[in-house]
C-alpha cells in the first residue's frame, strides 16, 4: 500500500472517531447544540464509504463495527413499520364517518371565510372555529393591498426571513407595530404556531424550567420540548397548583410559565 493510501486511510479513521466520540457526548448532553447541527452522524460515515469506493482502501475495524450495528438499526426500523403498515391498513373509521356525512375534517370551502360560508355542495353553513377575529381577511383594503403586494413582489418571497426572505414590507410593518405598541422593536411569524416554537427555544435553555398548564396547546408543548429546558406541569387553570409548582423550584433558576389565550 502507497503513502498516500495509508494518508487516506487515516484520515477517513480520524474522522469517523470523531464523529463516534460526538455521539457517544452528545448522549451525555455534554456536546455543545451547536455540534448538533454541523455534525450530521451519518456524513462522516458516506465520506469514509465513498473515499474508500474510489481509492478501493478496505475499511477499518471501527467502521465496520459502526457499519454493521447502523445496518442492524435498519432493519429493526423497517421490522416496526412492517408491523404498523400491517396493523392500520384495514383502519377504516374515517371512511366510515364520511359515508355518513359526520366528518369534521379537512372539509372543502368555496367562498370568502366569513361568518356564513359556502362549502363544495353549495351549501350555507355558519362558522364558528375561524381564527378570523377581526374580519381583516374580506377587509377590501387588506384585499387591495395584497393584489398590489402580489403585482410588486410575485406570489412568494423565495426564502426564509434570515437569509433572502425579508421584504422592505416586513420590516415596515414590523417598525409600525414597534410605534403602536409602545416597544422597541417586533418580529412577526406568519403563524401562531410558529411564534411558540421560535420564541420558547430561545428565551430558556437547558438550565431552565417551563411550568405548563396541562392542557397547552401543541404549538407550547412543540416549543418547550425545542428549548431543552426542564418541564413541570399544574392542573389546568389552577393557580394554587401553579404555586405549589413554583415553590418547590430553587429561587435562583430561570422558570417561565406557559399559558395559551385569546
Amino acid at each position: 500500500m502507497d503513502l498516500s493510501k495509508i494518508a487516506i486511510k487515516k484520515i477517513r479513521e480520524l474522522i469517523v472517531f470523531t464523529a463516534f466520540l460526538v455521539v457517544v457526548l452528545w448522549k451525555f448532553d455534554v456536546v455543545l447544540d451547536v455540534l448538533k447541527a454541523i455534525w450530521g452522524i451519518l456524513f462522516p460515515f458516506v465520506l469514509g464509504g465513498a473515499i474508500a469506493f474510489v481509492t478501493n482502501v478496505p475499511m477499518s475495524f471501527l467502521e465496520k463495527k459502526i457499519f454493521t450495528k447502523i445496518k442492524k438499526e435498519n432493519k429493526v426500523h423497517l421490522l416496526i413499520m412492517g408491523q404498523l403498515q400491517e396493523r392500520y391498513k384495514n383502519y377504516r373509521e374515517p371512511q366510515k364517518y364520511m359515508a355518513a356525512g359526520v366528518y369534521p375534517y379537512f372539509r372543502e370551502i368555496t367562498s370568502k371565510q366569513m361568518t356564513e360560508v359556502t362549502d363544495i355542495d353549495g351549501h350555507k353553513i355558519l362558522m364558528f372555529g375561524s381564527n378570523a377575529y377581526q374580519g381583516l381577511t374580506n377587509d377590501q383594503r387588506v384585499i387591495d393591498a395584497a393584489k398590489a403586494a402580489l403585482d410588486k413582489y410575485g406570489s412568494g418571497c423565495a426564502g426564509s426571513r434570515f437569509l433572502n426572505g425579508t421584504l422592505d414590507l416586513h420590516v415596515q410593518l414590523e417598525k409600525e407595530l414597534a410605534e403602536f405598541m409602545g416597544k422597541d422593536e417586533t418580529l412577526c411569524f406568519s403563524t401562531g404556531f410558529s411564534v411558540n416554537q421560535g420564541v420558547l427555544a430561545c428565551v430558556v435553555g437547558r438550565n431552565d424550567y417551563i411550568i405548563c398548564d396541562d392542557r397547552d396547546h401543541a404549538s407550547i408543548v412543540d416549543g418547550r420540548r425545542l428549548s431543552f429546558a426542564t418541564q413541570l406541569h399544574y392542573k389546568h387553570n389552577d393557580m394554587e397548583d401553579l404555586e405549589r409548582v413554583l415553590s418547590k423550584l430553587p429561587q435562583e433558576i430561570g422558570r417561565a410559565s406557559c399559558r395559551e389565550r385569546v
